[in-house]
Parts: C-alpha cells; structure tokens; sequence
C-alpha cells in the first residue's frame, strides 16, 4: 500500500510538472489527506536535537470517541515525519514509527516507515488501528539525520 501511495503521489508531481505548474509544499492539511478523508491533526512533535529544531512528526487520529473512563479514543492513527522548510532537501533517513501496547506494557502493534531506507522529503503515512487504546498507550516515534547528526522527537 505504501509503495502505491508513494508512486501515485510520484506520478500526480510528475504530471503537475510536465503541466507547467507549480506544486506548493505540503502544508499539515494536506499531511492530513494523505492519511486519508476525516483525519484531523490531534499533536505536532519536534524534532530536535537540543534547541535545534529541523522537522517535525505530525499526528492524526480518525473518527474520535469517549471510552468508558472518558479517555481519548480514536479509531486510527496516523503519522508523517518531515523536514521543516529551511531544512527541506538537506535532511536524510527521516523515519517515523508507532507502538500499540497494552496495559500491561506489551507491544500488541507496529508499523514503521524509512528504516533502512533514505527518505529525504516525508516518512510516512503510517496507520495503526487504536481504537480501544487511550492515546498514551500509542507510543509514537520519529527521527531524521541533519549533517550527519540524529535529530528526534
């Protein structure tokens, strides 16, 4: 699904250019569409190393429900890790990743993109099935290389 994704976003770039157009940056709404209709951005995280800060992981969540004990619910959630503007094409291996655990601190789901891979624009859209999780039990993770220093949330 990933490898489609990105070969269909290749493919709409492509056509935008050889059409003369210009392609504006993503924006975090558009993050949004690409983890799917009815995403809305539930947190926004850093990444840093120190005070410099070079990208950041943006997180959504789909359909949103109250548990029992009035925690937040959400169905899906979804992750991109990208370069902020002034570091766009001078970062490499952006990596972004979640956790569903349970309770009891077991790992119960994962899913990752950009490891032993090279990404320089986005890692991502992942998606993890959470619903039945309060959102602290969803351990989400992102990091990227800067001057061949690591920069993470």
């Amino acid at each position: 699904m990933k490898r489609i994704t990105r070969a269909l976003a290749a493919t709409t770039l492509g056509a935008a250019v050889a059409l003369g157009g210009g392609l504006a940056i993503a924006s975090p709404a558009d993050a949004a569409a690409s983890c799917g209709p009815g995403y809305k951005q539930i947190s926004k995280k850093p990444l840093k190393r120190g005070k410099t800060v070079v990208g950041d992981m943006y997180v959504y969540g789909y359909k949103y429900a109250k548990g029992k004990y009035k925690t937040k619910h959400w169905h899906w959630t979804c992750a991109i890790a990208k370069p902020r503007k002034a570091y766009k094409g001078k970062v490499s291996h952006i990596q972004v990743e979640m956790f569903r655990m349970n309770n009891v601190g077991s790992i119960t789901g994962y899913v990752e993109d950009g490891r032993k891979r090279n990404y320089k624009s986005f890692a991502g859209p992942i998606r993890l099935k959470t619903y039945g999780y309060a959102q602290s039990a969803v351990v989400k993770n992102a990091k990227l290389k800067y001057k061949g220093k690591w920069y993470a949330d």
